[in-house]
């Protein structure tokens, strides 16, 4: 699981760069969502990777 968060972070600093914020919007993303299946995070970074 770790290394599947660390890979979502990646993804999203390669697709925002500076636009990238992770204490807030990817944390968000991932944190908050709590005990979910991966996909769930993917999916919503993937949404905010397409609304920016």
């Amino acid at each position: 699981m770790h290394n599947e968060i660390n890979r979502l972070r990646k993804t999203t600093q390669g697709a925002l760069g500076a636009r990238h914020d992770l204490r807030r919007r990817y944390s968000d993303a991932v944190v908050k969502t709590g005990a979910v299946p991966m996909t769930v995070p993917e999916q919503q970074i993937d949404a905010r990777i397409a609304a920016a």
